[in-house]
C-alpha cells in the first residue's frame, strides 16, 4: 500500500509536471508572437498576446498551488523529504527508490527549468524592446512639441486674445495652415 501511495505521488508530480511544461511552452510561443506584434507595432496583437499571457500565468498558477498540495505528500516517497524539499531532491529520491525507472521526473524537471529560464529572457527582450521604442516615441514627441513651438512664434496670431478673428484679412498659405495676410 505505501509504495503504491508513493508512485500515486510521483505520478501526480510527473502529470503537474506535464502540464507545466505544455504552459511554459505556449508562454514562449506567445512572447514570441509579442515580440512580433511589437516589431509591427501591432497594437491588437499586442493585447491579444497580453490576454492570452494573463490566462497562462493563471493556469501556470493553478499548477503551482498543485504542486505545493503535492508537496505535502513528498515524506510519503522518503522520510527524509519535506514539503520543502527541493524537486532534484524528490527526482533524485523517486529514482533512487525505483519510483521513477525511467527518470521521467528529472527530464521534466530539466525541461520545465530550462523552458522557465527562455520565458525569462524573452521577456526581459520584449521589456527592452518596449523602453527602447517609448523613448523613440518621446523623442519624436518632443520633436513635434518643437516644431509646434517654433510654428506658433513664426506665424501671426489667426485669433485674438478674446477669441474672435483677428481682423486683418486671413489667406490660406501653400503650406495648408491659415496665415494672417500683412
Amino acid at each position: 500500500v505505501m509504495r503504491q501511495q508513493r508512485s500515486q505521488v510521483i505520478c501526480d508530480l510527473i502529470s503537474n509536471l506535464e502540464q507545466e511544461v505544455l504552459a511554459f511552452e505556449e508562454l514562449r510561443r506567445l512572447l514570441e508572437e509579442e515580440r512580433h506584434a511589437l516589431v509591427e507595432l501591432d497594437v491588437a496583437a499586442i493585447v491579444q498576446c497580453t490576454t492570452a499571457k494573463e490566462r497562462v500565468a493563471q493556469r501556470h498558477q493553478a499548477l503551482e498551488a498543485a504542486r505545493v498540495e503535492l508537496a505535502g505528500r513528498f515524506p510519503l516517497i522518503d522520510t527524509q523529504l519535506t514539503p520543502g524539499s527541493r524537486l532534484s531532491e524528490v527526482s533524485d529520491r523517486a529514482q533512487a527508490q525505483g519510483l521513477d525507472p525511467e527518470g521521467r521526473l528529472s527530464r521534466l524537471r530539466e525541461r520545465l527549468s530550462a523552458l522557465m529560464q527562455a520565458a525569462q529572457d524573452m521577456n526581459r527582450i520584449n521589456e527592452r524592446f518596449v523602453a527602447h521604442s517609448l523613448v523613440v516615441v518621446q523623442g519624436a514627441m518632443s520633436m513635434v512639441k518643437q516644431a509646434i513651438r517654433q510654428d506658433a512664434h513664426e506665424l501671426a496670431p489667426i485669433y485674438e486674445a478674446s477669441g474672435r478673428v483677428a481682423a486683418e484679412e486671413i489667406d490660406a498659405g501653400h503650406s495648408g495652415r491659415l496665415q494672417v495676410a500683412g
